[in-house]
């Protein structure tokens, strides 16, 4: 089994999917005929699959989950939205920090890059006026080891 301190992004997808599909009180064959009629193949087995963070969402899914939803993809992306703050692996290799994650996702930090010698440097900050940070800054900030797997 799984360390259970650590959860993948498609695991945080799929929880705020669920909490937002939830909330609204639609059961998962309503929200997979909307799909459905969005996108084409989507079944109830597919909403199970997603919200359980067994399938992956390309972008246009992802926006026609948000749109249906009533949400932002970053609000879907937000591995705090449901109150888990375990850290989340992201492609089976670097394990980061849920709350530096967020930032990211939320698009509210930045990141300064210097070079000096021939070697990159990044200092990951916060902006008073938001804008994009580094993800390569996000993954060197982690609080937590870097390449520990969530298998």
């Amino acid at each position: 089994m799984g360390d259970q301190r650590v959860r993948t992004l498609d695991e945080v997808l799929g929880a705020n999917v669920r909490a937002r599909r939830t909330g609204l009180g639609l059961k998962q064959a309503e929200f997979a005929e909307t799909l459905d009629a969005l996108l084409g193949g989507w079944s109830a087995a597919v909403v199970s699959r997603l919200e359980a963070g067994k399938r992956q969402a390309g972008v246009s899914e992802l926006l026609a989950l948000a749109g249906t939803l009533n949400a932002t993809p970053d609000e879907l992306l937000d591995p705090l939205a449901v109150g888990d703050d375990r850290a989340v692996n992201l492609w089976g290799r670097w394990v980061v920090d849920a709350r530096k994650l967020r930032v990211l996702v939320r698009g509210e930090g930045r990141v300064q890059t210097s070079i000096k010698d021939g070697v990159m440097s990044q200092r990951y900050g916060q902006t008073d006026r938001g804008g994009p940070m580094g993800l390569m800054a996000l993954l060197a900030e982690s609080d937590v080891p870097k390449g520990r797997r969530d298998q």
